[in-house]
Order: C-alpha cells, then sequence, then structure tokens
C-alpha cells in the first residue's frame, strides 16, 4: 500500500507553560510536503520528504522494517530549533539551533546510529536544576552505539565548563 499523509503536526499542548519568551506558534513542527510512505509485509519506505518550524529544516528518508532480523536504513539531516524540544519535556527549556546529520541503519534491536550533532551559542536549563548553560558550542559524534562528546563548552554561573565523555546506548 501507499500511504500519503498531506499534514503531519506536532503542536504543544494547550495548556503546556511556556518560557524565555517562546510562543505556541514557535513549537509547531510539521511536514512542508506530503510525506509518503510504501508499505509492504516486511518495511515501511519513507520518501524524501522536508518538515519545518521555527528556525527548523530537517529532512527525512529511508526504510523502516517491521520483522526485528531486517535492516533499517533512515537518515535524518538538517537544522532544529531547539525550543523544539519543550514538546518532549515540558520542563527542558532550550534556545539556539543544532544541525543534526545521522543515519540508522541496521536490525532495530541493534541499530548502528551513526552522525553528528553540533551546537552553536545555545541555552539550556531544567526546571530542577539552578543553573542555566548557555552559549554552548560544540559537536557530539554518533558511532553505532555510542555518543561521543567530541567538543563542548559552555557559560554557566558566572565560568565556562568543558563537558567530555561518551555514552553507550
Amino acid at each position: 500500500a501507499t500511504l500519503t499523509l498531506d499534514t503531519v503536526q506536532l503542536n504543544p499542548r494547550p495548556n503546556q507553560v511556556l518560557r524565555l519568551g517562546v510562543q505556541p506558534p514557535d513549537l509547531i513542527f510539521k511536514n512542508a510536503q506530503p510525506l509518503v510512505v510504501d508499505v509492504t509485509r516486511d518495511r515501511a519506505q519513507f520518501s524524501p520528504t522536508q518538515f519545518t518550524g521555527r528556525n527548523t529544516n530537517v529532512s527525512l528518508q529511508g526504510a523502516l522494517p517491521f520483522r526485528g532480523a531486517a535492516g533499517a536504513d533512515l537518515s535524518l539531516r538538517g537544522s532544529i530549533d531547539l525550543v523544539i524540544l519543550r514538546l518532549i519535556n515540558t520542563d527542558l527549556a532550550a534556545q539556539g539551533v543544532a544541525n543534526l546529520q545521522v543515519s540508522i541503519r541496521g536490525n532495530l534491536q541493534n541499530p548502528a546510529v551513526n552522525g553528528r550533532l553540533q551546537f552553536t551559542k545555545t541555552s539550556l536549563s531544567y526546571n530542577d536544576l539552578p543553573y542555566v548553560v548557555d552559549n554552548a558550542e560544540g559537536s557530539i559524534a554518533f558511532d553505532r552505539t555510542r555518543a561521543t562528546i567530541e567538543k563542548l563548552t559552555a557559560e554557566t554561573g558566572g565560568g565556562t565548563i568543558t563537558f567530555t565523555g561518551s555514552v553507550d546506548f
């Protein structure tokens, strides 16, 4: 079957509290053209499409398998306004733009995630934490099952901090 979705849109919750001058229209994330998905018994094949929002333009294409052993081949590329993170976690407030180039390949039980996420002059705060991280700059590399901070510096509490390390997933 072929599934064509003219509109795919994520919106903030109607009663969601917004901070840092963010307005509800700033959190709208939608497709710029119809999302076309060819569906077979084994997989969903996504035709190239663009998703847009405030300072956001992301392309999506590739395939996701329905069976565990089959291989995924999905890519996301573009720039994302980090204010959209409020749609994921309402306690998280972020400003700035991140550039994203990520591919997901292989078995979905153990996918290989490869790519890079780059930040420039971004800010991040969390409701339960007393400090705001400002002017964050750097990049995080994804290599199969690990995210590694290549270089990430920021300002907080009147000083500069440097982040290093990695996370296995």
